[in-house]
């Protein structure tokens, strides 16, 4: 077997380990939870040495500072951190160990590769819509809701196989990306994969008591919507989604969890806005971040209190508390506590310089009628950008979001053709005109 071939395998398997992490952490191996919680680790460590096997391995600018950072901040954490030494390996391990994958990915995969990964990411969107709803309707505390978090209205917000919710949130955009594009690309069969996973999908929506969720999602069909404007199939494919979008909301109105999830999502965005517009509130949260530099500037360290200890885990570490370091709530509070001002501002600039390498490939891609690159920037652009790496899951579906992103650019691309030359019969070759001596070296044409 080739290392490229293998290369492939380990990367569906961090995958599946992805998604059914916290099965195995709550349900299959309890006992084993807190070290499951590593568990991609080994696997994207393998990827790199088969990659660099494979003579795929990334040797770019983003590799580059990513490794540099890693460098600086691991040695001042180790030895001025706030922090023991685990909370720097840590720290090390959030940040930067899985970021070369999102440029491993782009190489190792092919255009068949990714769209086996969004069908099976759709198909499993059924069962996982199965899972949630029963997460919802059981009692707070129950087995099945390890990872769920209780809600003042006496149920849960689901986190189906994940550890914790956000993985349900990062998982269900992704999903839709892969559904909106389905529809995009919509053959004459496949329609009842279509058709069941936008049910789950709404389903699961319902149910998930998060605005996050709603707002993932949401972004993937207002991009859907908005490519609508420059592309003819995307404009027909939104409205065949829309009207299966509407028929699955009219079945499932009818249902006791749609209608108790629907009014405990309805009330949770209003206790949640204080009375302005949803739209307003969260360019309100948006707009408070431009204070994290300047609080970082007088408030943290210059090279501030040392990777990792904003983390959930780092925290408790070091603290021996839940919560997370410095209160820093935010990816950029953790960014600036952690890093300080100078170094953390190089993260997040390498972070936005992904975000814009995703947007401009995925642009280029509409010249030739694919759309999935934009909808998975749609997916997972701001989970690079803003999302909080500090939650193993999170963190993972930021990097592999943005591979699948990077790579389906190939989907659909016109092959190169390439130039045929033309064998010639020798004693034709040699009753050629011969050329006057130009004067310059052999072998340099002008």
């Amino acid at each position: 077997m080739s290392a490229i071939i293998a290369v492939r395998r380990l990367i569906f398997l961090y995958f599946a380990l992805l998604v059914f992490e916290g099965a195995l952490r709550f349900w299959v191996l309890p006992s084993l939870s807190n070290l499951l919680l590593l568990v991609r680790d080994p696997v994207v460590i393998l990827i790199y040495l088969l990659a660099g096997q494979a003579g795929i391995f990334p040797k770019n600018t983003a590799v580059g500072a990513t490794i540099m950072l890693a460098l600086v901040t691991g040695m001042y954490g180790a030895v001025a951190g706030d922090g023991p030494i685990l909370v720097t390996v840590y720290g090390l391990r959030a940040n930067f160990l899985h970021l070369p994958l999102i440029y491993v990915m782009q190489r190792a995969l092919s255009a068949e590769n990714v769209m086996k990964i969004g069908k099976w990411s759709m198909w499993l969107m059924i069962p996982m819509a199965l899972l949630v709803v029963q997460q919802f309707r059981s009692p707070q505390g129950s087995w099945i809701n390890m990872g769920g978090m209780n809600t003042q209205y006496g149920t849960v917000r689901p986190a189906g196989t994940f550890s914790f919710v956000s993985g349900m949130v990062c998982y269900s955009a992704l999903v839709a990306s892969f559904l909106a594009n389905s529809f995009v690309s919509a053959k004459k069969g496949g329609w009842t994969l279509r058709i069941l996973c936008s049910m789950a999908v709404l389903a699961s929506l319902a149910v998930s008591g998060s605005r996050s969720s709603i707002l993932s999602v949401g972004i993937v069909f207002v991009m859907l919507v908005g490519l609508s404007l420059v592309s003819g199939s995307a404009a027909r494919g939104a409205l065949a989604l829309l009207g299966v979008i509407g028929l699955g909301a009219a079945g499932l109105s009818s249902t006791e969890f749609f209608e108790e999830g629907q009014r405990q999502l309805s009330q949770r965005f209003e206790d949640s806005s204080g009375g302005d517009s949803v739209v307003s509130s969260s360019l309100q949260r948006v707009a408070g971040m431009a204070d994290y530099p300047m609080w970082a500037a007088q408030e943290a360290p210059i090279m501030g209190h040392g990777i990792g200890t904003g983390t959930l885990v780092g925290h408790f570490l070091t603290t021996g508390q839940r919560g997370f370091g410095g209160g820093q709530e935010t990816e950029l509070g953790r960014i600036f506590h952690e890093m300080g001002i100078v170094f953390g501002s190089i993260f997040f600039v390498l972070r936005l310089g992904i975000c814009i390498q995703m947007l401009r490939q995925g642009w280029g891609a509409l010249r030739y009628g694919n759309l999935l690159p934009m909808l998975l920037f749609g997916a997972g652009g701001m989970n690079v950008l803003m999302g909080s790496w500090g939650i193993a899951t999170t963190q993972g579906f930021a990097t592999f979001t943005a591979g699948l992103c990077l790579a389906s650019v190939k989907v659909g691309r016109p092959k190169k053709k390439k130039a045929v030359r033309r064998a010639e019969p020798e004693q034709a070759r040699n009753d050629e005109p011969q050329l006057p001596d130009s004067g310059e070296p052999k072998g340099v044409q002008g």
